[in-house]
């Protein structure tokens, strides 16, 4: 099997930036969550509810970092894909299809 082109490296990127970003935010839900109980139960100490609020506000700053990541990603791939001429159809179909979940996501406001 010949090693992967550059086109199907860019597209992995964009794909793995999605999945991460969604991570993120499914994280981010979750430990808000956790956080919200804490307070509401009264059981943890001031400190378990500080260091809670802190994984909640590093989970919130990475995901404007995922986000900047797979803006550019997109970006580097559609250039790739304009430059493709070797490429065969379902790694440009594959490229595309990034490309167009990659806008999607970045539509989205968070």
């Amino acid at each position: 099997m010949p090693p992967p082109t550059i086109l199907a490296i860019k597209t992995s990127a964009v794909k793995r930036f999605i999945n991460d970003e969604a991570g993120y935010h499914q994280e981010l839900a979750v430990e808000q969550a956790r956080l919200e109980k804490m307070e509401k139960d009264g059981e943890s100490d001031e400190y378990a509810i500080a260091q809670q609020k802190k994984v909640v506000e590093e989970t919130k700053a990475a995901i404007p970092v995922v986000r900047g990541k797979l803006e550019l990603a997109v970006k580097e791939l559609e250039s790739q894909l304009q430059a493709a001429t070797n490429e065969t159809d379902l790694v440009k179909e594959n490229a595309r299809n990034a490309i167009s979940n990659g806008e999607k996501v970045l539509a989205t406001v968070v």
